[in-house]
């Protein structure tokens, strides 16, 4: 169960496992994020991260890049699966893409927890990007189901739905139905918002496990 348990975290949560680099892309109505993360060890996680937003009617499109570092909180071990808390965060520069002689230093700030076991997955994120250019803050929760028992030797189906909100220069909520597939070595996702300005766009997001 441990095992298993390791493995799909490390798929389905902030959870790096030590001495492993993993590829992340993340592809959003207005927001495009390339992230590559190194398991330092078993607590401590680094990432560098870029970050395109789209500009809307109030706000331009930015691009932020940054450098993070994520810490293991809190674990602990259930019969049935696993809790964990985590603290990430670390500067990013900010620039304008229209104009980008405007560019100003930043702070990313991410608490996440998550609770899996072999067919239940259950997520709660909050995350601030603070800059004097823009400032951007996004609370997000997940609930999935795996009808079969996931395991290392298999591919694995959850299904479930997204709650999200995000506020730029207005506050956007959103539900969505998503799914995704784990393997040993890659993770993906995919989901449609049924709510407020992105209503009907999808979302994805790709791992891989190098």
């Amino acid at each position: 169960m441990l095992a298993v348990g390791l493995c799909h975290a490390a798929m389905g949560s902030d959870f790096i496992p030590k001495g492993k680099t993993i590829g992340m892309i993340t592809q959003g109505p207005t927001m495009t994020r390339w992230d590559l993360n190194y398991g330092y060890s078993t607590k401590w996680a680094i990432r560098a991260s870029r970050i395109d937003w789209d500009s809307n009617p109030l706000d331009t499109s930015l691009t932020l890049q940054g450098l993070q570092a994520t810490y293991v909180l809190h674990r602990s071990y259930t019969e049935e699966g696993i809790l964990n808390i985590y603290l990430s965060g670390g500067p990013l520069w900010a620039a304008q893409r229209l104009t980008p002689e405007r560019r100003a230093v930043g702070f990313e700030g991410i608490i996440s927890a998550d609770y899996e076991t072999t067919q239940i997955y259950l997520r709660t994120v909050f995350e601030r990007f603070e800059s004097s250019i823009s400032t951007t803050q996004i609370s997000k929760a997940q609930v999935l189901y795996a009808p079969w028992e996931s395991s290392y030797a298999r591919p694995t189906l959850w299904v479930g739905i997204q709650a999200q909100q995000m506020q730029r220069t207005q506050i956007e909520r959103s539900l969505a139905p998503m799914i995704r597939i784990v393997s040993r070595r890659t993770w993906f996702e995919a989901g449609i918002h049924l709510a407020g300005e992105s209503r009907g766009k999808i979302f994805i997001q790709a791992m891989y496990l190098f």
